[in-house]
């Protein structure tokens, strides 16, 4: 199978654990960086072996070698250039958040139906093999009461946040905060594992320019609460369990990459999970380069779906909280 071209946008740490992801997967042939300044793009590019780096977004998308684009800039900027790629005529991956608002993600399934071409959500927990795991191992729990998926990671910014510096991560501007940076970590694990939710509510500790810096997401569903909390200004633990009237099952780590799942039960303990590479990246490059290849519009439905219900939730629920963006007046 012909490698994908790929171009990345972004030079943080994530865009450099996707490539080290793409390179392992084997399934992409790296060839092009975009970058707002040409010295941190090219120190990038030496550091990650990319032969070619652009400032000029547009004639980076004129390459026809270009077959995909990878997203990681701030987040407000995830949405204008998928779009800009996609009407450019490349598939697209953007990372966690692809979006700031639903209208957001609703142009971004038109423009795909017009152009041919697919985006799809970089989320790294929907397609590491311990979910499926989880799913298989629900009904064994009987029937499902609550879950409760905490998020915490304190950020090396915060301090700086506190001395009155402002940087993307918490930055209304460009769709920061707690909720749009690891809180979709926990939510999309629930509604992968049940689906579009009945109501919600989220409450927040906000910072004085209006954004979150952690808070608890409520998903209500017929006979399950599931309870999201994530911290980006405290510590805490990470995990995720599901209570039934039959046991439970719990993820020791990060939702973002369900580590290993146990289920317990009034017979005994059982230990479920498989071990996973340590990036788990990896798999969602397989499923995406894999998805691009076989152009599967059933596969891409289902991505596509999961995108708009956390469009939907997460805008509406940020904004019962408070926390507005300046994407929402575009």
């Amino acid at each position: 199978m012909k490698k994908l071209g790929l171009a990345v946008i972004g030079t943080s740490w994530i865009t450099a654990a996707f490539l080290s992801a793409a390179r392992e997967c084997d399934a992409y042939e790296i060839l092009a960086v975009y970058s707002r300044t040409l010295d941190k793009g090219q120190t990038f590019a030496d550091a990650n072996n990319i032969p070619k780096v652009y400032t000029d977004l547009d004639e980076m998308l004129k390459e026809d070698a270009i077959d995909v684009v990878y997203i990681a800039s701030p987040n407000d900027m995830h949405y204008p250039q998928a779009k800009q790629a996609m009407l450019a005529g490349k598939d697209v991956i953007g990372e966690k958040p692809l979006v700031s608002t639903l209208r957001e993600m609703e142009d971004l399934v038109r423009t795909s139906i017009v152009t041919g071409k697919f985006v799809v959500e970089a989320i790294t927990l929907r397609h590491v093999p311990n979910l499926e795991i989880v799913k298989k191992a629900l009904p064994r729990i009987g029937a499902l009461k609550i879950i409760r998926a905490d998020m915490s990671q304190f950020s090396s910014r915060y301090p700086a946040l506190k001395e009155g510096k402002v940087t993307n991560v918490f930055d209304p501007h460009h769709s920061g905060g707690a909720l749009y940076d690891i809180g979709i970590y926990p939510i999309s694990l629930v509604v992968s594992l049940l689906g579009e939710p009945l109501n919600f509510t989220y409450t927040a500790n906000l910072h004085e320019n209006g954004v979150d810096l952690s808070g608890i997401f409520l998903l209500e569903y017929p006979d399950t609460k599931a309870v999201c909390s994530f911290t980006k200004d405290s510590y805490g633990p990470n995990f995720a369990v599901f209570e039934g009237d039959q046991g439970y099952l719990q993820i020791d780590g990060a939702p973002s990459r369900i580590g290993n799942v146990t289920l317990v039960t009034p017979q005994g303990k059982e230990e479920l999970g498989v071990s996973q590479v340590e990036n788990s990246m990896v798999y969602e490059a397989g499923v995406f380069a894999n998805l691009f290849h076989t152009r599967d519009q059933a596969v891409y439905d289902t991505l596509t779906k999961h995108s708009l219900i956390l469009a939907r939730i997460m805008e509406d629920g940020r904004k019962h909280a408070g926390v507005r963006f300046v994407a929402d007046t575009r």
